[in-house]
């Protein structure tokens, strides 16, 4: 006579196969987590470095001939007067430390940050025109660097 149930080779066959399913399983999880943050972290810095310059670009169509710059090697501040806004500032200041600053604009109404993790940020004017390079960097969960530089062209009305 036979008993019925499992036997033990037949419980550790189930718990061996388990646990490597369970496991498959994880690091199928855990690898799409990582793809996720990895493409978050450069949607946010191509976000950052758009922001910076459609703001920027924006106001400086109508900055005119009151264009005043200043640049060092590791700040950015330039002003006009808006036909609307009236005074206009725009400041940028990288940080020693984590290589990278805010653009913040400044008007009468108060200031404002308009795109985070600049880690480069020039003007170039030629006269009836400016060139503004933007680059943005930011260092994702899995310690890598995703960066991105925009240049655009803007014709001072």
């Amino acid at each position: 006579m036979r008993q019925r149930g499992l036997t033990l080779v037949e419980t550790m066959i189930s718990v061996v196969i388990f646990t490597m399913m369970a496991a498959g399983i994880s690091t199928a999880v855990i690898a799409g987590k990582s793809a996720w943050e990895v493409s978050q972290n450069s949607l946010n810095v191509q976000t950052q470095v758009r922001s910076a310059l459609w703001n920027m670009s924006r106001d400086l169509r109508q900055a005119g001939t009151s264009l005043t710059l200043v640049q060092g090697a590791s700040s950015l501040t330039f002003s006009f007067t808006h036909p609307v806004v009236g005074p206009v500032t725009y400041t940028w200041v990288k940080d020693p430390v984590s290589g990278v600053g805010d653009v913040v604009r400044q008007t009468t109404d108060g200031r404002r940050i308009v795109a985070r993790n600049i880690s480069i940020l020039s003007l170039v004017n030629n006269g009836p025109d400016v060139v503004i390079t933007a680059t943005a960097a930011a260092m994702s969960a899995t310690r890598k660097v995703d960066m991105m530089t925009l240049r655009q062209k803007v014709v001072l009305r």
